[in-house]
């Protein structure tokens, strides 16, 4: 939902967002009340920016790749989620359905 080097910028239906196995709108729904809580701290805390830690989203995009060579989507079948080398595709390339 918040990127290293964008500020203040919050996405929604992001990377590793999608459910092979349930509704988005709850995905949705919890990323929306994220960013409300976050555009309340800018407001009643003086907080002028708010932006993931690169160490920070380096070690959750780490473990998320961890977590998926267990799963599924990267064992025993052919399909979008997996790069020519069989690698878990994540942020910058295609993005997994599932986290695992």
């Amino acid at each position: 939902m918040t990127i290293t080097g964008f500020p203040n910028f919050f996405m929604l239906y992001g990377p590793n967002t999608n459910l092979a196995h349930n509704s988005i709108v709850f995905m949705i729904e919890s990323q929306i009340r994220h960013v409300i809580a976050c555009l309340a701290r800018l407001g009643r805390d003086g907080v002028r920016t708010i932006e993931v830690k690169k160490n920070i989203q380096q070690r959750f995009n780490g473990r998320i790749q961890r977590r998926l060579q267990k799963s599924i989507w990267s064992k025993g079948c052919t399909s979008w989620y997996l790069t020519a080398a069989k690698k878990t595709r994540q942020i910058g390339r295609a993005i997994p359905s599932c986290s695992g």
